[in-house]
């Protein structure tokens, strides 16, 4: 089975063949709670340029001809998201790797659906690893979109220095804000209460 072999064992259009087809099935299937995976722009673009290096022959006079002028373009080396994000050491233990914020699609990343990510990180490893969730934006079951920068919630605890941040989808509705904001406090505010004590 073709999907089996590994990337080294197969040719640059093979590779391109393969991740077209699974993206295009996952495209179609896409559903809310999918997870999609952010994919730094530059890398993609040199993948893109190493699958597609057999397709940038010239056609003269109906035959195909590589350009001698451009070299062959090298297998990428690993998947490098570190510029999308912040200093890896974060100093808050809880809280997921952060992204720059002023990251824009197409720009500085591009998304690619769970099975296109699996395979491009089990071909040429590396990361590190930043999913993201799609989320219904609208009456239809089709009107996803992919929360890239989910809403976050941060507590302060002045006296230490300590602070902790929670995730909320942009999914969930203003009146729903309400019962994330009362856990929050009622889980929170206590635990941050026995802290300040034992100052």
């Amino acid at each position: 089975m073709e999907a089996a072999r590994s990337a080294t064992e197969l040719s640059p259009e093979e590779e391109r063949v393969l991740i077209r087809d699974l993206t295009i099935a996952a495209e179609a299937l896409a559903k809310e709670g999918d997870t999609f995976f952010l994919i730094t722009q530059r890398w993609w673009q040199s993948w893109l340029d190493y699958v597609n290096q057999d397709m940038a022959s010239n056609s003269v006079n109906g035959s195909h001809h590589l350009d001698s002028g451009s070299p062959s373009t090298k297998r990428p080396l690993a998947i490098d998201n570190s510029d999308l994000i912040y200093d890896a050491s974060s100093e808050v233990s809880n809280v997921e790797t952060e992204l720059h914020d002023t990251l824009v699609e197409g720009r500085d990343y591009i998304l690619l659906p769970q099975q296109v990510w699996e395979k491009l990180n089990g071909w040429y490893g590396g990361g590190p690893t930043l999913p993201r969730k799609a989320i219904n934006t609208g009456l239809s079951q089709s009107d996803l979109a992919i929360e890239v920068y989910p809403l976050r919630l941060q507590l302060y605890l002045v006296p230490r220095g300590e602070r902790a941040i929670i995730r909320i989808s942009k999914k969930v509705y203003t009146t729903n804000y309400y019962y994330y904001i009362h856990y929050f406090v009622k889980f929170f505010v206590p635990l941050f209460k026995r802290l300040l004590k034992s100052v």
